[in-house]
């Protein structure tokens, strides 16, 4: 992001929170957005894959061209990332500016988030969950892995999104905790903007 004076917002939140559809929201509203996980074809989770993904250099082409075409005198909104969507790492030099940019945190109670995880992922088959669960094993532990497949051999989603979002809270939080930028505005949910 070098060389441009670029107006960047970062939409930041627990998983769940409603970031994505806020920042499609913004797009069809005629907002400048830049959709990471549309170009990673990835929607960052252990059970985003949307599609074949870009090879690492073409996602790399792809973000930083739209940041060079971007209006430096218009607002640009993004969703934060962590390093990987999938296969696909961010550029470095996005991942560190992450950290100074300004902030909209989006935050809705954990039930919420639950269920729009449910809609969200409803369609998802059941050899989909599985192999979610199984790329996150090792970090998961033994016991919620255990717990969370037997929520959904039952059939009972609800209650296997509620163990995984317990352990994608504290992945994540400390790393939304460390974002330095300001904060802009803190919603209560996505549709306060």
């Amino acid at each position: 992001m070098a060389g441009r004076a670029l107006r960047p917002v970062l939409l930041t939140g627990l998983t769940g929170s409603g970031k994505t559809g806020l920042l499609h929201g913004l797009r069809r509203a005629g907002e400048q957005v830049l959709d990471l996980e549309k170009l990673a074809a990835h929607r960052g989770s252990a059970f985003g894959a949307a599609g074949p993904q870009p090879t690492h250099r073409d996602f790399t082409r792809a973000v930083l061209t739209r940041l060079s075409a971007a209006d430096p005198d218009r607002p640009l909104w993004m969703e934060y990332k962590g390093g990987y969507l999938g296969s696909v790492g961010l550029p470095a030099e996005l991942s560190r500016a992450f950290a100074v940019m300004p902030l909209v945190r989006v935050e809705r109670p954990s039930a919420s988030r639950a269920a729009a995880i449910l809609a969200g992922y409803a369609a998802l088959p059941a050899a989909g969950w599985l192999a979610g669960v199984a790329r996150i094993e090792t970090r998961l532990g033994g016991a919620r892995t255990a717990a969370v497949r037997t929520a959904l051999g039952r059939g009972e989603l609800r209650t296997a999104i509620e163990l995984l979002l317990d352990y994608y809270d504290r992945t994540y939080a400390p790393h939304l905790a460390a974002l330095g930028g300001p904060v802009l505005h803190q919603l209560a949910s996505a549709t306060d903007l």
